[in-house]
């Protein structure tokens, strides 16, 4: 562990996977508070991002988020996620040269289609705002002195310099949210919206829900912008490793072409992921290898607390440093998928410290497992991907709107071709996502 003192504040980082365990997740009762971070929680959420927002406030919009993963729920995520991935596929087959932009449509369209009902039809311009939104609000975590000397936000607003620019930052992003969130509001008040997590649950009476219409709108925005913006990046990550460690990805396919045949019999699904235990690996160490949050929120003490012959006061912050404690492993820069293979390859928190942890691990885990599954399985059977270019695999370049790292991307044969049409026309399906207006 690393210990900063902040002032009047102590600040440690964890960079281990056992001090990680130990705090974490065996004294999560005491440690899966929030503090309060004037600036990224204040000026930039409006005090309505749920992944920062102080215990009291974050139990109601936890009690909703809990029912995306429960029940019927779950089934509707696999039904969005295969059909969504078998529009990236075909938009694969259309525009490879686009292909970054597919895998982030994929990873939004699913939270969009679980959460209201609909395909997503926003268009490119659309979608790279809302990337944009997400990647300013990571930025703005531990960016400023501010939220490490909370107490500044107690001058007078004309000796508050940083205030205007990130008030700015908030108001923009509130702007988009709304955009975003009128039209679905609109389908649910003119009983036209279809059965979703929204409709259902957010804005239904008898769910008691807590909080006004602003609550629901940062709620169903945060769900929508978090739960897709990950896996865009891990996605990402994915290609940089299929042709950084192209052995690693001949072996994932071998695996596939077992269970699914190599002649593009058909298309893997949920249910081969217990017969895909290296692919499951390959998946987790794309986290590993190259996490895409290098610090996950901070938790905050409740309760003083003794650990390693030291005694950490109440308050005290605890910053899982995702970086190193990613490195704790042998050989970390090598892209080593073999090193998961413990019978918990399917299991994406067991010995991962990206969702977070404790009370405060990210609910959407549990999705994130097929999500990833469904998308990477499925392109590796379907696509040859080799660099086109110099890149640098430590940089994933998040928010480029360019492509971010130069691939060349080739169909795997003809018979793959036509088994990805195949399956887009079964679904009904078109090459161009904005334009289509059907669901599961």
């Amino acid at each position: 562990m690393t210990t900063l003192h902040m002032g009047s504040q102590l600040w440690v980082l964890i960079n281990t996977d056992r001090a990680a365990t130990d705090i974490i997740s065996l004294r999560s009762t005491i440690t899966s508070e929030r503090p309060h971070m004037p600036v990224s929680s204040g000026l930039v959420s409006n005090g309505k991002r749920s992944v920062i927002q102080e215990s009291a406030t974050w139990k109601e919009a936890r009690r909703l988020m809990r029912q995306l993963l429960t029940g019927p729920t779950t089934q509707t995520f696999t039904e969005w996620q295969d059909l969504e991935s078998v529009q990236m596929l075909l938009s694969y087959l259309h525009e490879p040269k686009g292909w970054w932009k597919h895998q982030s449509r994929y990873a939004t369209a699913v939270l969009y289609g679980v959460v209201t009902g609909e395909r997503l039809s926003k268009t490119d311009a659309q979608m790279a705002e809302y990337r944009k939104i997400t990647m300013e609000f990571l930025g703005s975590l531990f960016a400023t002195t501010v939220d490490f000397f909370p107490i500044l936000e107690l001058l007078p607003q004309s000796l508050q310099p940083w205030r205007k620019y990130w008030k700015s930052v908030g108001e923009s992003h509130r702007h988009v949210f709304k955009s975003w969130w009128h039209p679905i509001k609109a389908k649910v008040d003119d009983g036209t919206a279809k059965p979703s997590w929204v409709r259902d649950v957010v804005l239904n009476p008898h769910t008691s829900f807590k909080g006004g219409e602003e609550e629901a709108l940062y709620l169903t925005n945060s769900v929508i912008s978090a739960g897709g913006d990950n896996p865009r990046m891990t996605l990402n990550t994915f290609v940089m490793a299929s042709i950084h460690c192209p052995s690693k990805f001949q072996k994932c396919r071998q695996e596939i072409d077992i269970v699914c045949g190599s002649n593009a019999n058909r298309l893997p699904g949920v249910e081969d992921i217990s017969s895909m235990p290296y692919l499951c690996a390959f998946i987790k160490e794309v986290l590993r290898w190259r996490p895409i949050v290098p610090l996950v929120p901070p938790h905050q003490l409740t309760e003083e607390l003794e650990y390693g012959g030291f005694v950490f006061p109440k308050k005290t912050n605890f910053i899982i440093n995702t970086i190193a404690v990613s490195a704790d492993c042998d050989q970390p820069e090598e892209f080593l998928p073999e090193r998961w293979l413990d019978g918990n390859e399917a299991n994406l928190t067991h010995g991962f410290w990206g969702f977070g942890g404790g009370r405060r691990v990210c609910i959407g885990y549990k999705a994130a497992q097929p999500g990833l599954f469904l998308a990477v399985s499925r392109l590796i059977y379907c696509f040859d991907f080799e660099s086109s270019g110099s890149y640098d695999s430590t940089r994933l370049n998040p928010w480029s709107t360019e492509e971010p790292f130069p691939v060349r991307i080739s169909n795997r044969s003809i018979r793959h071709e036509d088994l990805i049409r195949k399956e887009a026309a079964a679904r009904g399906l078109h090459p161009h996502v904005e334009s289509s207006e059907s669901g599961p």
